[in-house]
């Protein structure tokens, strides 16, 4: 599955029934990595706004990499980058504070969404608090507070549903704390 259009996120769901949102997938992502190899390994998702996604047949996926095996390569590097956010996330969550961890989240969502020409000086915003906590480990009461003291520092401001960057450089020093 490639997300065509819209935010979606991937999910891991606990027996007791606590979600944990583990990714965010924007346009052009490859939702299901694992189906590749491993089939049935992929997490659930769900979509964050309106969504459009690409559903390839594993079959007839599998006979095109034969006869193009350099396309093995080029989904290895897709794979590895999206490894590579998730292992940057997991090191915030275990080691920078509840105001880097949100800052960091922001300022990687807006290097992705700027390679994608979706992101100037603001972009659409599709997490509520309630993401944010599950993706940070956080309460939602602490995000609130987090997000109140980047408005108030004059870091951001959210224009309907949109992220406004008031000052990118200064976030960008945060989120690296």
């Amino acid at each position: 599955i490639v997300i065509r259009s819209g935010w979606a996120a991937k999910y891991l769901l606990f027996a007791d029934g606590r979600r944990q949102i583990v990714d965010i997938l924007l346009p052009g992502d490859l939702a299901t990595c694992e189906e590749v190899v491993s089939p049935g390994a992929s997490l659930p998702m769900f979509g964050l706004s309106d969504l459009e996604v690409c559903v390839f047949d594993r079959d007839r996926f599998m006979t095109a990499i034969e006869k193009r095996p350099e396309t093995v390569l080029e989904l290895w590097r897709t794979c590895s980058v999206q490894v590579q956010r998730l292992r940057r996330l997991l090191a915030a969550m275990g080691q920078q504070s509840a105001e880097a961890r949100i800052a960091a989240l922001i300022v990687s969502l807006h290097k992705r969404l700027k390679a994608l020409g979706e992101a100037t000086s603001g972009h659409a915003f599709h997490l509520r608090q309630i993401d944010l906590a599950e993706i940070l480990g956080l309460t939602q009461v602490h995000v609130s507070r987090m997000l109140a003291l980047l408005k108030s520092n004059k870091l951001i401001r959210f224009e309907e549903s949109a992220l406004i960057f008031l000052d990118l450089p200064a976030l960008k020093l945060i989120a690296q704390a």
